[in-house]
């Protein structure tokens, strides 16, 4: 199967990679915030443990 490479079909890849992204930056964040909130370790273990993951 060929990839459409014309301007506009290309353009909407762009667009929904850009929004991909975004959403997977702001899903890891609230995770990393929930985790902060629920979690009784210091700090630094935390960061450990979500670098692990």
């Amino acid at each position: 199967m060929k990839t459409n490479m014309n301007p506009k079909s290309v353009t909407m890849r762009l667009r929904q990679t850009s929004e991909l992204r975004r959403l997977c930056l702001a899903l890891g964040k609230n995770h990393f915030i929930d985790n902060k909130k629920n979690s009784k370790e210091p700090a630094s273990k935390r960061l450990e443990q979500t670098a692990k993951s």
